[in-house]
């Protein structure tokens, strides 16, 4: 008897999630590939207007090479976007405040966005330089203008200390103007600036008033008083133009003197009355380039410490070298009776006189000598 063998077949059903497994697996994968990194260095990323900026290479994740790097919007004039490092190089040639781009790296397996804000900004003003320090000016005459160079745009000019009377243009840092006030050489320090920054730089200036001698002469006993030789020196031929008012250098009446102790000792420049010398002044011929002296706190200058730097004013063109001073060898007023220096009104006395070409005392008195009345002589001038 035969045995019949019967075939089971089992059919196992099997619920797996090695599928999905499988594709995420394969998604990262291949998201590897696609740029996840796109980062600049910073955020955001300021430059200047005409000047040529560090290149900015940003960094990039992606196991793919970037095949395209694009800007949205168009990155500013002047600037490149690389198109496989999406490095920003170049000079960007306008002005812009903070604005917005979107930088995208992208490869055949994906892209990348970031968001970053470029700022081109106008330079801080450079190399600010004035031609020709030291500058002397004559007080009271308009200066030719003085204009310096730099590099970028200026906003504002300032100058420390203040300049005396000059102005300071706001955009040119130029120097234009009159001078009001006479000063020792001075170091002036300006400063150009804009809103992204400033410069500076120095130059030394110094503002002289003028000596001169009168072209013409005068009798003393005409000199009824301080006003008449006044006008004398500023009616003359040998007053430089557009200087201002002047004053004679010339004592008496009880109305104008230097010092009223020799040298002015005892009390300074409280002992000047209606002077005509400014204190701590430089003070040159009427050519306006040839020093003369400078005063003291005083407004004189002692004979004896400047007899190896004195310069002694030029001949008015005639024969004589003298003028009318009516002081004494150390600036005192002659006022003996007897002498012009008291009164010059008087055709009896003699007149106090100094020498116009010397360097010693006797620049300011030489002797009484000379009717007031019949002996012209000449005066000497000064600016006020």
């Amino acid at each position: 008897m035969k045995r019949r063998i019967a075939t089971i077949y089992v059919i196992l059903f099997c619920a797996c999630s090695t599928a999905d497994t499988g594709r995420e697996n394969t998604q990262v994968y291949l998201d590897g590939f696609r740029p996840t990194l796109l980062q600049y260095a910073s955020d955001p990323l300021s430059f200047y207007q005409g000047v040529a900026i560090t290149p900015q290479t940003p960094t990039i994740v992606a196991k793919q090479a970037i095949t395209n790097c694009a800007s949205a919007p168009v990155l500013p004039s002047g600037l490149t976007l690389d198109n496989t490092t999406c490095k920003i190089s170049g000079t960007p040639t306008t002005v812009q405040t903070s604005t917005p781009y979107t930088i995208t790296a992208a490869n055949d397996a994906g892209s990348l966005s970031v968001q970053i804000s470029i700022i081109v900004a106008t330079p801080p003003p450079s190399n600010l330089a004035y031609t020709g320090s030291p500058f002397a000016f004559v007080k009271s005459k308009a200066i030719t203008a003085v204009t310096p160079t730099f590099t970028s745009t200026v906003t504002s000019c300032t100058a420390s200390p203040p300049l005396p009377g000059l102005a300071l243009d706001n955009t040119t840092c130029a120097i234009s103007g009159t001078p009001t006030t006479s000063q020792l050489q001075t170091t002036h320090t300006i400063t150009a600036s804009n809103a992204f920054g400033s410069t500076s730089t120095t130059f030394d200036l110094t503002v002289f008033r003028v000596l001169f001698v009168t072209s013409g002469s005068i009798a003393g006993s005409s000199i009824a008083n301080s006003t008449v030789a006044d006008n004398f020196c500023n009616s003359d031929a040998n007053k430089p133009v557009s200087t201002g008012s002047y004053k004679a250098m010339i004592a008496g009446w009880g109305t104008r003197r230097a010092c009223t102790s020799g040298n002015c000792t005892t009390s300074g420049v409280a002992e000047n009355l209606d002077w005509v010398l400014a204190p701590n002044t430089e003070y040159r011929r009427n050519d306006l380039a040839t020093r003369i002296m400078t005063t003291n706190s005083a407004g004189i200058f002692v004979f004896g410490a400047l007899s190896a730097t004195l310069v002694p004013l030029p001949l008015p063109g005639g024969s004589s070298t003298s003028y009318w001073s009516g002081m004494g060898s150390s600036w005192v007023t002659q006022s003996a009776a007897g002498t012009c220096g008291g009164s010059w009104s008087t055709a009896l006395g003699t007149g106090a006189y100094g020498i116009i070409t010397v360097t010693n005392s006797t620049a300011l008195f030489s002797a009484t000598g000379g009717n007031c009345n019949s002996t012209p002589s000449y005066l000497v001038c000064a600016q006020q």
